[in-house]
């Protein structure tokens, strides 16, 4: 529609400049024959003064007749006949005139002059009637010059009133057209904008406005890179370098800060007009995608540190492991806040400091159950400074923080304790859904440690006594036998056997034997070194394991033993059950052996001597040949 509108007023001003030539050629050729006219009038004139002065020479010559006068007269002649070439009725008559002029100069006479006069009268009569149409030509050509002339002014006129009208008509509808583009572009949630060379925006739509704050006067008065995060600003010209050369520029993204100081990722499709040197783009707000992306990335780095921590948990053979491997690895999965993780102890009435980071971690060893708010309601929560509870445990701390229960398998293992360690950064929601799930994990490794702790203890340990069973005894002795070869170190095995052990039984009862049993253990592990193993093998028979012991100190141990026990009291139900006696039988390494089997059998041995010897007493094995 626009390209046809330009084509009707581009031909109506084509065919209105026709017109204005046709007239412009019809008048320049009427004014020169108006001038050509002109100038004819001139020459009549000067041919009737020419014959006037003609007679007036004529009448000197009938009186004077001086030479002077007849070459006057030849001139004269000459004249007229010049001035009337293009009239060839003149020249005719001039013929006839010339004859009578020269007969006039030889012999003057009045019947030739009369003749003279009528000829001139016939000149003069010619030159009127050639004026006279002349002067009638003239009259219909300067009105027919005039005709043209209103004509092509009026044709002018009406094609510039209607090429105004179409242009006004045009500029109305482009006007309007604009105004349409601009309310549309208006209602766009994306950014437009016209930017120049000069770095400078020249147009913007309100979305500008709506997103970043700034009224477009403003966004109009400064250059655009003003408004660019300065992180940015480097990249941002490079791009816009590639686009004054050609390039245009798809899915380029930067930061633009609002008038609140925020920024907003803004992403961007650009192209270039070098002809106007002007950059024409569209912008998208991608913040909220952005930050998703981030958020994404965030969490993918949580998960895959997540389950770098679990597998390294996962691999802590003792609750001591795990409690290292949080300590190190917490700032990590809690970046910008302090903590710890307290464990519930056995007893169920304190909860311990197991580790411990950030520059803001508590510094209690230990809290109660009852401190922790979080505790005592069974679920976490985010604590703000304004809160009208807290946690005993937190001392007055004056920023946010949580306090997640860590429970596994239906049993509080402990709590995670997370603050805040800049007054701009409290806990959110998402960080607290982040430590509910490490918590859970955290709770989960801990239970199954101590679950796995319980096994072994139940595995290695009798149960009665608490001391190592038969089976961690061959485990032990055969390691230790292992060590004692490397270092050429000697070792020695102490079998025991308490004396007439059935006694107690039938006397005083298998709970009176049992608790015999249970002091028996307790009395044997404070007479040895820590590194010593004592393990109870069944009924009333025990071992102990000295490693780096000669026989010479083994058997000092085995007779403190001996002599102590004659002293054990035992109380039971009110009942001193008692006395106590054991025998013991000595084997070494390298001495006897260096085969588990055969090193506890010739202790064996040498318990049965002891027995046999008479009990309550210590009897060295025979030395045999490693």
């Amino acid at each position: 529609m626009r390209m046809k509108t330009e084509q009707t007023v581009y031909a109506g001003l084509g065919f209105l400049f026709l017109i204005l030539l046709g007239v412009g050629v019809f008048a320049d050729r009427s004014v020169a024959k108006l001038v050509d006219d002109s100038k004819a009038v001139v020459r009549t004139v000067q041919v009737k003064k020419s014959l006037d002065e003609l007679l007036s020479l004529l009448s000197d010559v009938r009186t004077t007749g001086t030479a002077s006068t007849s070459t006057r007269i030849r001139e004269t002649e000459a004249t007229i006949r010049k001035l009337t070439a293009n009239n060839q009725r003149q020249q005719g008559r001039l013929d006839a005139l010339e004859p009578l002029v020269a007969s006039m100069l030889n012999a003057p006479s009045p019947a030739l002059m009369n003749e003279i006069r009528r000829n001139v009268g016939l000149l003069r009569d010619e030159e009127d009637r050639v004026l006279t149409l002349r002067n009638a030509e003239n009259q219909q050509m300067a009105a027919q010059t005039t005709t043209v002339v209103r004509l092509g002014a009026l044709a002018g006129l009406i094609g510039v009133f209607a090429s105004a009208f179409i242009t006004r008509a045009n500029v109305r509808k482009r006007r309007r057209i604009r105004v349409e583009l601009e309310r549309f572009f208006d209602l766009s949630l994306d950014l437009f904008c016209i930017r120049g060379y000069d770095g400078y925006f020249r147009q913007v739509n309100s979305a500008w406005e709506r997103t970043l704050g700034y009224s477009k006067e403003e966004l109009l008065s400064r250059p655009f890179t003003d408004f660019i995060h300065p992180d940015d600003v480097e990249a941002t010209k490079s791009k816009v370098k590639e686009l004054v050369h050609g390039t245009n520029t798809i899915a380029f993204d930067n930061r633009y800060r609002t008038k609140n100081g925020e920024y907003r990722w803004l992403r961007w499709t650009s192209t270039a007009v070098p002809a106007e040197q002007l950059i024409y783009s569209a912008a998208r707000d991608i913040t909220e995608r952005r930050e998703l992306e981030i958020s994404r990335a965030r969490h993918a780095e949580n998960v895959e540190l997540v389950s770098q921590t679990m597998d390294i948990l996962q691999s802590c053979e003792t609750a001591a492991d795990a409690h290292k491997v949080i300590d190190r690895m917490a700032p990590q999965l809690f970046p910008g806040l302090s903590g710890a993780v307290y464990e519930l102890a056995a007893s169920r009435n304190i909860l311990e400091r197991a580790a411990s980071w950030g520059t803001g971690a508590p510094t209690e060893n230990f809290i109660g159950p009852t401190d922790c708010l979080a505790l005592k309601r069974g679920r976490a929560g985010i604590t703000q400074p304004e809160s009208p509870l807290h946690c005993q445990h937190s001392n007055g701390f004056d920023g946010s923080y949580v306090c997640v229960p860590m429970v596994a398998l239906n049993d509080t293992i402990g709590m995670l304790h997370l603050r805040q360690e800049t007054a701009d950064k409290p806990i959110n929601d998402t960080q607290l859904t982040f430590a509910l799930s490490i918590a859970e994990q955290i709770a989960l490794t801990l239970a199954n440690l101590r679950l796995r702790e319980t096994l072994r203890t139940q595995s290695i340990r009798d149960p009665l006594t608490g001391l190592f069973n038969r089976r961690y005894l061959e485990e032990s002795l055969e390691r230790e036998i292992h060590r004692c070869s490397r270092n050429e170190t000697p070792l020695a095995v102490l079998m025991l056997d308490l004396d007439h052990f059935k006694r107690f039984n039938d006397t005083f009862g298998h709970d009176a034997g049992d608790a015999v049993l249970r002091e028996w253990g307790g009395f044997l592990q404070v007479r040895v070194r820590y590194e010593d193993i004592v393990c109870r093998l069944g009924g009333e028979e025990f071992a102990i394991v000295l490693p780096d012991a000669t026989l010479q100190s083994a058997q000092e141990v085995a007779q403190r033993i001996c002599d102590d026990a004659r002293g054990l009291t035992i109380n039971h139900r009110g009942k001193e059950v008692g006395p106590i006696t054991v025998s013991i039988g000595i084997s070494a390494f390298p001495m006897h052996s260096a085969d588990v089997s055969t090193l506890l059998h010739t202790a064996d041995q040498a318990l049965y001597r002891a027995k046999s010897a008479g009990r309550d007493q210590v009897v060295l094995a025979t030395e045999q040949p490693v």
